[in-house]
């Protein structure tokens, strides 16, 4: 018994090694502590710099506050006034700055009123210097003619010109907007159409609302294109072809043939929905009145194609194409289309649509 105890209690010439080691760094590491405890030296901070700063910063920031609401008004230009001008009002440099940066931005001052939307003035201030804000000629006279720019009257948006649009303040391209949207998309049946005319802001449109009289009676009575059935082939049409298509607008069409370009053509009327604004009351609303050719589709070749070009096609992502290069780089050319099932990040759904872009 005693004998097996000496065995387990005694080391190896290895481990002694090991052992004297080990103390020889714990001692290093504990004179280490101590030497260290003995040469620091404690130094205190000097926070008088940090103090005079502070006690500088607090003396602006008094002025500042005092010269704000206890500053004399004087008449004063808001578009031609400097920075002196402003900080003698009781503005603060960032305030003045902010004015200033505005202007040289082409920006300009109409009337008070543009100078209340100023989001770093408060209120107090602006009651305080409204009666002494003065604004030159040419900007009361921009204002002017402003408002008398428009010469409102009723008009049917089905049947009113571009010079009399014109005639009632409407730039040429805004009018050219209204009547490209009744010849190109459909007729106006309700005012609210006009919020979808792209050259007008949603502004302009409820100025107009009271202005706007439709005779639906004569649309009812001669349809025109309202009754027609345009055909367009969404594979070859240009943007001015799908104009055709009721529905369609000068947006949505650059949109169609762009994820076109992005996707190598259209094999199916329902890929219209992964086009950006076309939901299924919209895609409802054309779908009769396109055809789709998939003969001339772009395809991609899974043994040849190059990496940059499959990353870019809306059904391939990073991690898919990943698999396609490392299956026939690693293991051997795809034999088959179908081969791409058991890759990772295929399902059943993006395989049946990557079908119609792949060959060998």
């Amino acid at each position: 018994m005693w004998k097996g105890l000496k065995e387990f209690a005694t080391y190896t010439k290895r481990q002694r090694r090991g052992i004297y080691a080990l103390l020889v760094l714990i001692l290093l590491f504990w004179g280490v502590l101590l030497v260290d405890d003995y040469l620091h030296i404690t130094r205190s901070t000097d926070f008088t710099k940090f103090e005079k700063a502070l006690a500088r910063w607090e003396k602006e920031d008094s002025l500042i506050r005092f010269q704000r609401h206890h500053f004399t008004p004087f008449v004063f230009d808001p578009n031609e006034a400097n920075d002196s001008i402003w900080k003698a009002l009781g503005l603060s440099n960032r305030q003045a700055q902010t004015i200033l940066n505005y202007r040289h931005k082409g920006g300009q001052f109409y009337g008070f009123s543009d100078l209340e939307k100023m989001y770093s003035l408060d209120s107090a201030w602006l009651e305080k210097v409204r009666p002494f804000a003065r604004f030159p000629e040419k900007t009361s006279r921009y204002l002017k003619e402003k408002h008398e720019r428009w010469k409102l009257r009723t008009f049917d948006p089905n049947l009113v010109s571009v010079s009399t649009l014109e005639g009632m303040g409407f730039y040429d391209w805004q009018a050219k907007g209204i009547i490209t949207y009744r010849e190109k998309i459909k007729p106006y049946k309700r005012p609210e159409q006009l919020y979808k005319v792209y050259t007008l802001d949603s502004s302009l449109v409820e100025k107009l609302m009271p202005y706007v009289q439709i005779d639906t009676m004569r649309i009812e009575s001669n349809p025109g294109k309202e009754s027609m059935t345009v055909m367009v082939e969404i594979n070859s049409a240009d943007s001015l072809q799908l104009l055709e298509v009721r529905g369609i607008g000068p947006a949505f069409a650059h949109r169609i043939i762009k994820y076109r370009e992005r996707l190598g053509g259209y094999f199916s009327k329902k890929q219209l929905l992964e086009v950006y604004g076309i939901d299924n009351e919209r895609y409802n609303q054309i779908q009769k009145q396109i055809t789709v050719d998939s003969s001339g589709l772009r395809k991609m070749s899974l043994n040849k194609g190059e990496f940059r070009e499959m990353l870019k096609h809306p059904y391939l992502q990073y991690e898919m194409v990943k698999a396609i290069f490392s299956f026939r780089e690693k293991v051997r050319p795809f034999q088959s289309i179908s081969e791409i099932k058991e890759l990772q990040g295929f399902t059943e759904e993006n395989t049946t649509k990557l079908f119609f872009y792949l060959t060998l």
